[in-house]
């Protein structure tokens, strides 16, 4: 069964509550997205980290012992609408050497499970193992782009552990994860949206990428 993890910090649900407000201009709501963004890098980050003892030899040649902490090898990978926001702010904040993004188009719901990729940018590992991948989705209505996106992001690297990450979601859509990748580890923020007719968030936030382009 998928572990889910609900950030109910008021600071962060303030930031994607505001990410509401239909007067928020592009520049306002990228910096609030970027902030989210290292907020849930930060979880990821922390749960992957390693510390333990260890012996190695300085710069300066000196013998050290002592406890050190190691970042895993992680890669982040988003639409390429998340990717200079959300997905940016996961990889400063997570320690992960590399981020990398998909291109729907604007392609979302079912047609997203089947569409061809019309654009990926998945970073050269040069053979590397991949211990986890971070997959960051700023909105997840019926969770069929996320699968996708999660999908590939698997058949790329093989990870070990698999964390999936989303601001704004509907009790569906995190059904369709945790039924799709019962291993994975999620983390949304807040309380779930309400989806209409159409498959929009209510209250939502609208059409976000929309939103990123004025």
């Amino acid at each position: 069964m998928a572990h889910v993890t609900k950030v109910t910090d008021a600071r962060v649900v303030g930031l994607a509550n505001s990410i509401r407000d239909k007067s928020l201009n592009a520049k306002e709501i990228k910096q609030i997205l970027t902030a989210i963004g290292c907020e849930i890098g930060r979880i990821c980050g922390e749960a992957m980290k390693v510390a333990k003892d260890e012996a190695f030899i300085t710069p300066q040649n000196v013998n050290f012992n002592g406890v050190v902490v190691r970042i895993p090898r992680l890669v982040v990978i988003t639409t390429k609408a998340d990717a200079e926001t959300l997905g940016h702010g996961i990889s400063a904040s997570s320690g992960a050497t590399d981020q990398g993004y998909i291109n729907f188009q604007g392609i979302r719901g079912k047609k997203a499970l089947n569409a061809p990729v019309r654009e990926a940018c998945f970073p050269n590992l040069g053979g590397h193992n991949v211990e986890a991948v971070i997959v960051g989705k700023a909105v997840l209505a019926t969770g069929c782009t996320a699968i996708s996106l999660t999908k590939s992001a698997i058949t790329q690297y093989m990870p070990s552990r698999l964390f999936i990450a989303s601001i704004f979601y509907s009790k569906a859509g995190l059904a369709d994860l945790v039924n799709e990748f019962p291993r994975s580890e999620i983390i949304i923020i807040g309380n779930c949206d309400g989806l209409d007719e159409d498959g929009m968030l209510i209250p939502g936030v609208g059409d976000l990428d929309a939103r990123l382009a004025l």
